[in-house]
């Protein structure tokens, strides 16, 4: 999280280098840090989540839905806590850029209800019961889904294997029978657009 913190500044940051852009955080990671490949991705993966989690985090916890939520914490993977608090300091930030934040022994006055939104999506995605689901198996396999369409197995796999996981997500309770049935329906209705 220091590392991350560290590098905040270069958030959002695009730079041209041998006419290929790029995201600033990565040259300073490789280049003036020297940090190794894995902290360099995880950083990207945390970088691209901010964006999100402040989203996320600006509507009312009642408001945000299993599985909007879950596919966000499939996508950053095991650093979505981290991810959440990262988002939290890049807003106390921004809302207090005046603030000695590098002072030792300096208190700092803010107001609590920036942490405490993002403590309350941390606390959403435990009563939710989806705190590790960036590790759950699909309930219907990518082969599967592409046989209850009548598809060989191709492009479209990605896509049914993310309405599987939304459906999933969506219906903590689901039997398989169900899933697939929601899968057919799905790729019916999509057909009919």
């Amino acid at each position: 999280m220091i590392l991350c913190a560290s590098v905040l500044p270069f958030l959002g940051v695009i730079v041209e280098q041998k006419k290929k852009t790029m995201p600033a955080v990565q040259l300073v990671l490789r280049d003036a840090i020297k940090t190794n490949n894995a902290d360099m991705n995880n950083v990207s993966t945390i970088f691209r989540g901010v964006a999100i989690l402040q989203t996320l985090a600006e509507k009312n916890t009642e408001d945000i839905k299993r599985s909007e939520f879950g596919m966000i914490i499939r996508d950053l993977g095991s650093l979505w806590e981290t991810a959440i608090k990262v988002t939290a300091i890049k807003e106390l930030l921004d809302c207090f850029p005046d603030e000695p934040w590098s002072a030792i022994n300096g208190k700092v006055q803010v107001t609590p209800e920036i942490c405490e939104k993002y403590d309350k999506l941390i606390q959403k995605a435990y009563s939710f019961g989806i705190k590790d689901c960036y590790q759950w198996k699909h309930i219907v396999d990518g082969k599967r889904a592409t046989q209850l369409v009548g598809l060989k197995p191709g492009p479209h796999v990605s896509e049914l294997l993310k309405v599987q996981m939304t459906w999933q997500l969506e219906n903590p309770e689901g039997t398989k029978e169900e899933c697939e049935k929601a899968i057919e329906e799905y790729w019916s209705n999509k057909n009919l657009l």
